[in-house]
């Protein structure tokens, strides 16, 4: 299916999901780039807690000394919990990390498509599943009702069958009675000659 492992929707589940995730990715690779050129410049490198590129609130930022927030060129994004160090997304990724941002917002609307698209193939291939079992049932049912029929029929038939061959025989010996009552007669009248 369009799932992996882990129940998160694939790339080829549709055309525009494989397009955002790809833009995403460049996205993700360029600002990388641009951080790591921002751990070479001197101007920065004092500022800096570490040459470090870590993720908040969904946005790359870099740990900066917390007296510095001011002097470095970047937006705010968290605060450590001691309070030394500020993570600042710089101002040149700023553009980029908002057409990420907005790239990943697209990618969850279309994976809630997808979600919705499957959800209503597997109610359609249910009700379907459904609609050929009681099509099947009723096939059965009209087939064992009319076979119960035919076996009627058939044991109609067969005492009708029945009842025939009794009558017959009975017409068979009511004939040899009436030829051996016949002969008993012949018989009685050639006695009665002699």
């Amino acid at each position: 299916g369009c799932l992996d492992d882990e129940g998160k929707i694939l790339n080829n589940a549709s055309a525009a999901l494989a397009v955002l995730r790809r833009n995403m990715k460049k996205f993700d690779e360029k600002i990388r780039q641009r951080l790591e050129k921002l751990f070479h410049t001197s101007a920065y490198h004092s500022m800096l807690q570490e040459p470090l590129i870590t993720s908040r609130e969904g946005r790359w930022v870099v740990p900066v000394k917390s007296e510095y927030r001011s002097q470095f060129p970047g937006l705010l994004i968290d605060r450590s919990s001691s309070g030394a160090t500020v993570f600042m997304e710089p101002w040149l990724v700023v553009d980029l990390g908002n057409q990420l941002r907005e790239a990943r917002i697209e990618e969850k609307q279309e994976e809630e498509d997808e979600k919705r698209k499957k959800k209503k193939e597997k109610k359609k291939e249910k009700e379907k599943e459904k609609k050929r079992k009681r099509e099947k049932r009723k096939r059965k049912e009209k087939k064992e009702k009319k076979g119960g029929e035919k076996g009627e029929k058939k044991k109609k038939k067969r005492k009708k069958k029945k009842k025939r061959r009794k009558k017959e025989k009975k017409k068979k010996k009511g004939k040899k009675k009436k030829k051996g009552k016949r002969r008993k007669k012949k018989r009685k009248k050639e006695k009665k000659r002699k």
